[in-house]
C-alpha cells in the first residue's frame, strides 16, 4: 500500500470541492502522492499529485507555485501538461491529465531489454520532449522510467519542472542527506547533479537520458550500487560499460551516441536535445534506426612489418587497409574505420582493452614477412571480450601477389563471422563466402598500395610521390575506379593544404574523380572528392550538395565523406547544426581519427563556442599529441578569448609540428600582429614573401596578417587576389572571425556575393533540384 497519512483524501477532498471530485488513490512516489479525481468544470480525468507531507514542509510554497507555472507554460505531443497547482489544507498540489497506460518501468519490468529499433524510438520522443522544454528555458532534472509515460505505445513525460521547483523553493542547494530535494533518481543523475552543482542546464537531462537509454537496451542501468551514495560516486568517476558486452546486436554509432551523451563533463556531451535527436532519427549512416539484422564489430590493427625493412611498411600497412574495406562489406558487419585502427600501430595492448575501447566484438591482427621473392602472412582472429583465439592460419605467396592475400584472407574472416552472427559454431570457411573483389593486375596493385602509404602520410613529398605512384597503376590498369579515385584524393589534398596552386591541381582532382564515376557511377569516394572539388574550387553549392548526399547515402560508413560534406559545404553554407550531425556520424565511424576530432573543434570556433572548441581541440591532443592542427585552432580560439601567451605557445607548436607550413607561419603572424609583435608579423610577411618566389603561397593568408596589422586596405586586395586564383579557404570568409574587421566593406561584400554566400555568409539549398551545374574543367584566375 501507498505509505501517506490515511486523512489526507478525506482533507484534500473537502479542500478541493466543488472544483475536484477526489475518486481514490493511485499510488505514491519519490515526491508525490497521486490521486484519481475528476475535474469538474471540464468533465475530464485529471491526476492530482500532492507533496510528502516532509517535502511540502521543507518549500517556500509561494516559490514552488512560481516555479510550477513556468512548467504549465510547456505544450508538446511528448509532454504531459500541468493543468493546474496550489495550495489545500496546508498541502502543495499539482493537476495533470490522468493518463490511461503505464510507465516505461512498468513496462522494462515486464519485458526487459527492448527490441533497438522500439530503443530508440522511445528516445527520439523523449528527446523531442525535451528539445521543446530546454528551448523554454526548463530542465526536467529526473528523466528516469518511472516519469515516462506511454499512452498508446507513445512517450509522455511527466512531472517537467517539478524537480527544479522543490529545489528552488528550498533555498539552499541539496544535499546527499536530502535526497528527496531535486537530487533527482541515483540511477539516472548527472556527475554534476550528484555533486550538487545549483545551476544545471539542458546537458544535464541529456546524461539522465543517455542513462535511461543504456537501460532500455541493456535491461539495466550502467551503473549498479549499494547505496545512493555509491551509485553518485560512480556517475562522477566511473567509466559506464560497454554496451555491445549487453547486446551484441546494438549498432557501434547507436552506443557511440550514448557513450557521448553520458560524458562526465557537460562541454563533452551533445549540447542540446536537438543535437542528440538528430543522432537518434538520422535516416541513414550508422545511427539509423532502421530494421538491422543482428550486428558484429570488429577492428583490423596493422599488420606488424617483420621484414626488417622500412620498405615493406607500405605492404604491411596495405594489406591492413585493404582487409578494412573488403570487410566492410559483409551484410551485419561493422569495420572500424582505418584512422582509429591505425592509432592502435605500433602499441602493445591487452585486446580486451582494445576491443571495450572501440566497441568491437573481434580483432584481427597479423603479420607479413617478406623473404626474397616471397611473402609470409600470419592472420589471427580474436575475441576481444575474453582474449582467447578464433581463427589463425598462415599464407605464402610470391612477392608481387598480395592482391591474392587480401582476397583469401578476407573471405576466410567474413566466412568464420558469417557463422558467429548467425549463431553457428565457429568453422573453417566452405565454401568461401562471396565477396565484390575485383579482379586486379598485381603490380598495379603493388603501385596502388604504395600510393596510399605515400598519401597516408599527408606531407607535401608523400602526396606527390603518391600521385606517381597511382599514375603507375593506372597506366597498367586504367579501368580500376579505386586508381582513380585515390588520385583524385591525392590532388585534392594539395589544393586543400594549400600546398600547389589550385587552378593547376583542383581539375586534375576533377578529372580524376569524374574518371572514377564513369566506371563506377555507385564509387563514394569519388562522388565526395568531386563534391570537395564543387564547393573549394567552383563555388557550385548545388553540385557540391548533389554529390556529397550521394556519396552519403551510398556509402555512410565512409566517414571522410561525412567530414568533408560538414566542413567544406555546410559549414561555409552556415548550416551549422547539419554540419555537427555530419561530424557525429564521422566521429562515431572512425572515433579516433585526430582530422575528424579536429573538425569537430574547428565547427564549435566558427560558432563562437570559444569553450566547447577548446576542450574539444585539447581532447584531440590527449589523443595525439604531435596533430599540428589541433594546436593551431587551438591558438586560435585561445587569441579570441583573449589569452595571448597560451594562443602563442599552441600557434609556434602548430609551426613547429608542421615544418613551418604557410598557414600555420601566417596563423602565428596574425596573433603576433594582434598581441603588439609587429615587428615579428612584418618579418614573417616578407619571409612568406620570398617563399612565394619559388612556391605557392595562398594570398587568402597574407590577407590575414594584413588585418592583424590593422592594414585593410592591403587585407582586401590579398583576400581579392585569393578569390581570383579561388584558393580554398575562400570559403571560409562568411564564418572565420579573423575578416570580421572587414565584413561591413562593401567591396567584402561584393567577395561574398561572387562566391555564393551573399548575406554574410550562408545561403539555403536545401530544396533545390539536384542537378549539377557543368562548370568548365579548367577554371583561369581572374574568371
Amino acid at each position: 500500500m501507498p505509505d501517506f497519512p490515511k486523512d489526507l483524501q478525506e482533507r484534500l477532498a473537502a479542500a478541493l470541492a466543488g472544483r475536484y471530485h477526489i475518486v481514490g488513490t493511485v499510488g505514491a512516489g519519490g515526491m508525490a502522492i497521486v490521486f484519481r479525481a475528476q475535474d469538474l468544470k471540464h468533465d475530464r480525468p485529471v491526476a492530482i499529485k500532492v507533496l510528502k507531507p516532509e517535502l511540502a514542509e521543507a518549500v517556500w510554497s509561494d516559490r514552488f507555485l512560481r516555479e510550477i507555472q513556468i512548467a504549465s507554460r510547456l505544450q508538446h505531443p511528448h509532454i504531459v501538461p500541468l493543468y493546474d497547482s496550489g495550495e489545500a489544507d496546508d498541502t502543495l498540489y499539482y493537476v495533470m491529465p490522468f493518463i490511461t497506460g503505464e510507465s516505461l518501468r512498468a513496462r522494462l519490468a515486464r519485458e526487459g531489454p527492448l527490441p533497438v529499433a522500439e530503443a530508440l524510438r522511445l528516445a527520439r520522443e523523449v528527446a523531442e520532449g525535451l528539445r521543446h522544454a530546454h528551448a523554454q528555458g526548463v530542465v526536467h532534472r529526473d528523466i528516469k522510467p518511472e516519469n515516462i509515460l506511454l499512452a498508446e505505445g507513445h512517450v509522455l513525460v511527466c512531472d517537467f519542472g517539478i524537480a527544479r521547483a522543490l529545489t528552488l523553493a528550498a533555498g539552499d542547494a541539496p544535499t546527499p542527506t536530502q535526497p528527496g530535494l531535486a537530487l533527482g533518481t541515483p540511477s539516472y543523475m548527472s556527475p554534476e547533479q550528484c555533486s550538487a552543482a545549483g545551476d544545471l542546464d539542458a546537458r544535464s537531462d541529456i546524461y539522465s537520458l543517455g542513462c535511461m537509454l543504456f537501460e532500455m537496451l541493456a535491461g539495466e542501468p550502467p551503473f549498479r550500487g549499494r547505496n545512493a551514495l555509491a551509485l553518485m560516486a560512480q556517475h562522477t568517476t566511473a567509466r559506464p560499460p560497454a554496451l555491445r558486452r549487453f547486446r551484441s546486436d546494438v549498432p557501434i554509432g547507436v552506443e557511440a551516441a550514448i557513450e557521448r551523451a553520458m560524458a562526465k563533463l557537460p562541454e563533452k556531451r551533445f549540447a542540446t536535445a536537438a543535437d542528440l535527436l538528430s543522432v537518434l532519427e538520422s535516416p541513414s549512416g550508422v545511427f539509423s534506426p532502421a530494421h538491422r539484422p543482428p550486428a558484429a564489430a570488429i577492428a583490423v590493427l596493422p599488420f606488424a612489418n617483420l621484414s626488417g625493412d622500412p620498405e615493406s611498411e607500405y605492404l604491411s600497412d596495405g594489406i591492413s587497409e585493404e582487409l578494412i574495406q573488403t570487410l566492410s562489406q559483409v551484410p551485419g558487419l561493422q569495420v572500424v574505420a582505418r584512422t582509429t585502427a591505425f592509432a592502435l600501430k605500433g602499441k602493445r595492448e591487452d585486446v580486451r582493452e582494445i576491443g571495450h575501447r572501440l566497441r568491437v566484438d573481434t580483432v584481427l591482427d597479423g603479420s607479413i614477412r617478406v623473404a626474397g621473392d616471397r611473402i609470409k602472412v600470419a592472420a589471427q582472429l580474436i575475441d576481444a571480450a575474453e582474449g582467447f583465439q578464433l581463427w589463425s592460419a598462415q599464407y605464402e605467396r610470391r612477392a608481387g601477389n598480395s592482391f591474392a592475400l587480401e582476397d583469401e584472407i578476407a573471405r576466410t574472416i567474413a566466412e568464420v563471422l558469417k557463422h558467429r552472427l548467425a549463431g553457428q559454431p565457429d568453422a573453417a570457411p566452405t565454401p568461401p563466402v562471396a565477396l565484390a573483389v575485383p579482379r586486379r593486375d598485381a603490380q598495379a596493385h603493388e603501385a596502388y598500395l604504395k600510393g596510399r602509404h605515400h598519401w597516408n602520410k599527408r606531407t607535401e613529398g608523400g602526396i606527390v610521390r603518391s600521385i606517381e605512384w597511382f599514375e603507375q597503376a593506372i597506366a597498367r590498369c586504367p579501368d580500376d575506379p579505386a586508381f582513380h579515385s585515390a588520385l583524385a584524393n591525392a590532388h585534392l589534398t594539395l589544393g586543400i593544404y594549400g600546398v600547389a596552386p589550385p587552378d593547376q591541381v583542383m581539375p586534375k582532382a576533377k578529372a580524376a574523380a569524374e574518371q572514377a564515376l564513369v566506371l563506377y557511377g555507385r564509387a563514394a569516394e569519388a562522388h565526395a572528392a568531386l563534391a570537395t572539388v564543387c564547393a573549394l574550387f567552383e563555388w557550385d553549392w548545388p553540385g557540391a550538395e548533389h554529390h556529397f548526399r550521394l556519396a552519403t547515402e551510398l556509402d555512410p560508413a565512409y566517414p571522410t565523406g561525412h567530414q568533408w560534406c560538414a566542413m567544406h559545404l555546410l559549414a561555409p553554407l552556415r548550416r551549422f547544426d547539419e554540419a555537427r550531425r555530419q561530424l557525429d556520424r564521422a566521429r562515431a565511424l572512425d572515433p579516433l581519427s585526430p582530422a575528424i576530432l579536429t573538425s569537430v573543434g574547428v565547427l564549435s570556433f566558427f560558432t563562437g563556442d570559444h569553450d566547447r572548441a577548446i576542450a574539444e581541440l585539447e581532447e584531440v591532443l590527449e589523443l595525439d599529441p604531435g596533430f599540428a592542427a589541433a594546436h593551431y585552432f587551438l591558438g586560435q580560439t585561445r587569441l579570441r578569448r583573449s589569452e595571448p601567451d597560451a594562443a602563442r605557445s599552441s600557434l609556434t607548436r602548430a609551426a613547429m609540428l608542421s615544418g613551418e607550413s604557410v598557414e600555420t607561419v601566417a596563423g602565428l603572424a596574425y596573433a603576433d600582429a594582434v598581441t603588439g609583435r609587429q615587428a615579428e608579423a612584418r618579418a614573417a610577411l616578407e619571409q612568406l614573401g620570398r617563399r612565394a618566389e619559388g612556391a605557392y603561397v595562398s594570398p587568402i593568408r597574407l590577407a590575414q596578417i594584413h588585418l592583424g596589422l590593422g592594414d585593410e586596405a592591403k587585407a582586401l586586395d590579398w583576400l581579392a587576389r585569393g578569390l581570383e586564383c579561388r584558393a580554398a579557404e575562400a570559403v571560409w570568409l562568411g564564418v572565420h572571425p579573423v575578416y570580421d574587421p572587414v565584413r561591413r566593406s562593401p567591396q567584402f561584400a561584393s567577395m561574398l556575393e561572387q562566391i555564393g554566400l551573399g548575406g554574410g555568409g550562408g545561403v539555403e539549398i536545401t530544396r533545390v533540384a539536384f542537378t549539377p551545374r557543368r562548370p568548365p574543367t579548367s577554371v583561369a584566375p581572374g574568371t
